[in-house]
């Protein structure tokens, strides 16, 4: 579609340090030593005992203690050696509180930060793909039977839908029946991944997860009509088979790591893909809530999506549950603090696009209101009231 521009951000960052040192504690269960308790009752326990706890660390009990060494907020403070804040640990003092740290050996509870293994491949018999040994395995364990195999025209059918979402044609059909080679399948997995409808299948997935919508969301809801570069962008991205960490990263910082490339620059439309209030405010704290509220949608997401794990409880509060503070929450908002919803020119090597045809918008946010106003009209009636609807 030329002539159009891509709804995208500008990060105010040259690099993207995304390797946050989050802490990855075991719980400590057992009861601190005798010296750990000499440690914190000479040296913080007039900050932090039960009565009102400086930053809310009570150290009054083990429990108090426990929860400061689970979030990770106890190693915090013994690296940047800020505490107690009249003097400095002594190195005695500094190994008897790290001792109530869990073992960096310790594998992390949360599935998403421990490291990728290669687990040896179960051995069964009959099972040709290592998959297919896991999942009988796991079928034998529960004793559950294995299904027969599927008749040819199912596995076909199952096949295409999976993998381009739309089921296999006649003629396809045909040829996959005609085919007696010991390669048929593969035959038809090479042609179905070449597709281009595989990319817009796969795309849809990660679409999802990226909270992609053509339309702002709240009470105005205005359409994006200058989202789609995004879209296309990811299914480029499938269909070219790019690398995970490649696909990351440019979503991250494509406006720095393709700067002039219209084939990258979209990719930061992952970051500003969700709900945006576009209602203005007369009121400097609602604006500055609407702001803080567009920084927390793109940091729950980049947690969701790459991390993991959960990170927009940790606004308010240290994570009672996911490993990280409400510090860290900050600080990997002030990553993202230059970025902005906005649109901005996507060039085209060469050449210069034009601008958009208002003509063309004027229209489609036209049949927009309409279909506002049949849903809110339809909405009216089954409730048995009446009233024109109000159009954005």
């Amino acid at each position: 579609m030329p002539g159009m521009r891509s709804s995208m951000v500008m990060m105010a960052v040259s690099a993207f340090p995304f390797a946050v040192g989050l802490l990855v504690p075991a719980k400590a269960d057992q009861p601190p030593s005798s010296n750990a308790r000499k440690v914190i009752g000479s040296s913080c326990i007039s900050c932090h005992g039960k009565t009102n706890p400086a930053g809310n660390i009570d150290l009054s009990s083990d429990t108090g203690i426990q929860r400061a060494v689970s979030s990770g907020r106890l190693e915090r403070v013994l690296n940047a050696g800020s505490m107690p804040p009249s003097r400095r640990l002594t190195k005695t003092e500094d190994a008897s509180l790290r001792a109530l740290l869990p073992a960096k050996s310790a594998a992390p509870a949360l599935w998403s930060l421990r490291p990728v293994s290669n687990p040896p491949v179960p051995k069964v018999s009959g099972i040709k793909h290592p998959i297919d040994a896991f999942i009988a395995k796991s079928l034998k364990a529960k004793g559950i039977t294995a299904n027969p195999p599927a008749t040819k025209i199912a596995w076909l059918r199952r096949i295409t839908v999976d993998l381009t979402g739309i089921p296999p044609t006649v003629g396809e059909t045909a040829a996959y029946l005609a085919d007696s080679t010991a390669t048929s399948r593969q035959n038809v997995i090479d042609r179905l991944l070449a597709s281009p409808a595989y990319g817009e299948r796969m795309a849809r997935l990660w679409l999802d997860v990226a909270r992609f919508g053509e339309s702002h969301g709240y009470e105005q809801n205005h359409i994006r009509p200058n989202a789609w570069p995004y879209r296309d962008y990811v299914i480029r991205s499938f269909n070219a088979d790019k690398p995970y960490s490649e696909f990351i990263q440019e979503q991250l910082a494509g406006d720095i790591l393709g700067k002039g490339n219209p084939d990258i620059l979209p990719a930061t439309g992952f970051l500003v893909a969700g709900i945006h209030d576009t209602v203005p405010s007369q009121v400097e704290e609602a604006t500055r809530q609407q702001r803080a509220n567009d920084l927390e949608d793109i940091v729950a997401t980049v947690g969701a999506s790459v991390m993991g794990f959960t990170i927009g409880c940790a606004r308010c509060h240290d994570h009672k549950f996911d490993p990280i503070s409400q510090r860290d929450f900050y600080a990997l908002e002030a990553l993202f603090s230059g970025v902005n919803h906005g649109e901005t020119d996507l060039p085209r090597p060469g050449k210069s696009l034009p601008k958009p045809s208002r003509d063309w918008l004027a229209q489609t946010v036209n049949v927009h209101n309409q279909v506002q106003q049949l849903r809110f009209t339809g909405r009216v009636k089954s409730q048995g009231g009446s009233g024109p609807p109000g159009t954005q």
